[in-house]
């Protein structure tokens, strides 16, 4: 069987209201929210090279990257948070 191709448009088509809807359940900011979800699918389309199917289906995949944008923007707020206390 021939590997399936992975078509970007058809990955945030197939995704973005579930990766959304999982962000914004973990940001209260809704434009905090929709900023992540835009980095989220950058950072799919950047690293689509890298994706092994070997390792992980594309949906895990998308939601580690997902999850570990929040955690990072959660991060870059407690070091804010730091510099203005």
């Amino acid at each position: 069987m021939a590997d399936a191709v992975i078509i970007p448009e058809q990955i945030y088509a197939d995704y973005r209201d579930s990766v959304g809807r999982y962000v914004r359940s973990r940001v209260a900011n809704e434009h905090d929210a929709e900023d992540i979800v835009s980095d989220v699918f950058a950072r799919v389309l950047k690293d689509l090279p890298l994706y092994d199917k070997r390792k992980a289906s594309v949906s895990t995949w998308i939601y580690t990257i997902t999850k570990c944008t929040v955690i990072d923007y959660y991060r870059r707020y407690d070091t804010r948070k730091d510099m203005i206390d």
